[in-house]
């Protein structure tokens, strides 16, 4: 699994390092986002759809040490780069990676989770790249949002939470799609780079169970001087990243 370590470049965070070579998705401030973001209320089970290297199934392992969980990724590249991550580092013992579509992963399995996760590719239209590689990570070309939803909506428990990060636009337009599988909206946060742009992502958490009023919230990341992060994403990262 030790594919050439000593060619990738290293994200070292306070509990643990990613390797990631070119071929892979690189470590990027929505996947720090989501998985800093994220809840987790249980020992259980959870799935991190679209490891790519690992990141994020590493940071919900930090959370919770006990939490079981499989990582998904239908490219051979990040199924590698992410199996090698979970192995160097002390946090991976209790993550499996997987190397098939979320699809067949969804048809196959019979366990039921209690936190499932995903930072998907960002656009389910518009111009797609001709180069594969870049069009596989912006457009959900290998897993259109219904399938994503209609699979979530059956592995997960009727307790659990899904929770994703998406382009406003696209997080919208999710937000309704999930109603059709019984997925409903349970907490929201409206993320600005700086204060004075429009809001640029939402974090989202879905469940089963149906809440009269989703919790809203929002989160600036850069400080008003747009030189340093702002306190609130300081607070929420605050166990990763090592200048904090």
């Amino acid at each position: 699994m030790d594919q050439n370590t000593e060619t990738k470049s290293v994200f070292q965070f306070k509990q643990f390092k990613i390797y990631q070579d070119d071929n892979v998705m690189k470590v990027n401030t929505d996947a720090i986002l989501l998985a800093s973001w994220c809840e987790i209320k249980s020992d259980g089970r959870a799935i991190d759809i679209g490891t790519g290297t690992g990141v994020i199934a590493l940071i919900l392992a930090q959370k919770n040490k006990k939490l079981i969980i499989d990582a998904i990724d239908i490219d051979e590249n990040a199924f590698l780069q992410a199996s090698e991550n979970f192995q160097k580092n002390e946090l991976g013992k209790n993550i499996t990676p997987h190397h098939c579509s979320f699809q067949q992963f969804s048809r196959t399995n019979k366990a039921i989770y209690d936190v499932i996760v995903t930072n998907p590719p960002f656009f389910s239209d518009g111009p797609v790249s001709i180069n594969k590689k870049k069009a596989n990570f912006r457009h959900d070309i290998t897993l259109q949002r219904a399938e994503l939803l209609e699979g979530v909506s059956k592995l997960l428990s009727e307790q659990g939470s899904f929770q994703m990060i998406l382009p406003y636009e696209e997080g919208l337009k999710c937000i309704s799609m999930a109603e059709n599988v019984g997925l409903y909206l349970n907490k929201c946060t409206r993320v600005y780079s700086k204060k004075e742009k429009k809001t640029e992502r939402l974090l989202m958490k879905f469940s089963k169970v149906k809440k009269l009023q989703p919790d809203y919230n929002t989160l600036i990341i850069m400080s008003e001087n747009g030189k340093e992060y702002s306190r609130e994403y300081k607070e929420l990262t605050k166990e990763l990243y090592l200048f904090l």
